[in-house]
């Protein structure tokens, strides 16, 4: 995501993009916007109307254990 909000605004309106979606290592959307430290790229996630915000990672985590465990945070 690489804190560009007005990207990830633009590829949400796209109706093929599904949020609930893991990538090759089993991240979510929502698991990796934290991890890069952008709090603005959060909130437009959470707006998102179809976007679960307990989607797990493919190791079951959800994105808020993920950064209250500090597994989530900027590098």
């Amino acid at each position: 995501m690489n804190r560009h909000p007005e990207v990830v605004k633009a590829l949400m309106r796209r109706p093929e993009i599904d949020l609930n979606t893991h990538d090759i290592i089993g991240h979510t959307p929502l698991y990796w916007a934290p991890a890069n430290g952008s709090a603005e790229i959060v909130l437009c996630l959470l707006q998102h109307k179809e976007l679960d915000p307990n989607f797990p990672a493919d190791w079951r985590e959800t994105p808020l254990a993920a950064v209250a465990s500090g597994q989530a945070r900027s590098n």
